[in-house]
């Protein structure tokens, strides 16, 4: 059950070369594609491609790219790095264009509470480089509730990935480096950190903080939040 086995269940279920996910509460631009599709016919070497988008609230009023313009330039300019990714989720499955190989080979979606769709881009992007396509190619709507909750749980579950990827995907860290990953998992148990504070579980956030610091040990200011914490 749930979202990831969803997924998988419609992989199997596909008999094509090619595969294009969406949410049933999204819109999908018309030019979606065929704007992916003539990318990755280009190139034959190519086995992902990705987009933009426009997030848009409850009532379909704009509020801004999914991708921000400058971070969309970079993609342009230089294409997608894999630390990049690790730092924030930039692919989005609503648009994206996967050869099926590609999705059989990684094997599928992850059972996660949340954040299988970036485990399974990390995953990708470590094995087949995916090719960034500089169009608005859906409108990923957004709620109020899926803003402002579930903020403690998406942040566990990004310690999660980041941790499973380096021992179910070791080209990860051979292309980024230990101590970038160290980092990057460090930064996300800072912010899990925090989300516990806020929320009243000072034990757990003081653990989580710790985790971070024996990670990042360099990073002054986990050191002094939790030197300040202690004191409190």
């Amino acid at each position: 059950s749930g979202v990831a086995a969803a997924r998988n269940r419609g992989v199997a279920l596909a008999t094509a070369p090619l595969i294009a996910f969406h949410d049933a509460d999204d819109l999908m631009e018309p030019v979606r594609i065929t704007a992916l599709l003539s990318r990755l016919e280009r190139d034959p070497g190519l086995d992902v491609v990705f987009g933009n988008g426009e997030c848009i609230d409850q009532r379909g009023r704009p509020l801004g790219p999914v991708i921000p313009p400058r971070q969309a330039r970079r993609l342009v300019r230089r294409g997608l790095r894999l630390d990049e990714l690790m730092r924030r989720s930039l692919m989005y499955l609503q648009a994206s264009l996967i050869r099926r190989s590609v999705i059989e080979e990684i094997g599928g979606f992850p059972p996660l509470a949340a954040g299988s769709d970036w485990w399974f881009f990390l995953r990708c992007a470590a094995r087949h480089p995916p090719a960034y396509v500089d169009a608005c190619l859906f409108r990923y709507r957004q709620h109020p509730a899926s803003i402002t909750a579930g903020r403690i749980g998406s942040a566990a579950a990004a310690v999660t990935v980041l941790r499973d990827l380096a021992n179910v995907e070791p080209r990860l860290l051979e292309q980024v480096g230990r101590r970038r990953w160290a980092r990057a998992v460090a930064r996300r148990l800072s912010r899990l950190s925090e989300q516990e504070r806020r929320a009243g579980d000072h034990a757990a956030a003081r653990r989580h903080l710790g985790e971070a610091v024996q990670l990042a040990p360099y990073v002054l200011k986990y050191r002094l939040r939790l030197l300040w914490g202690a004191r409190a």
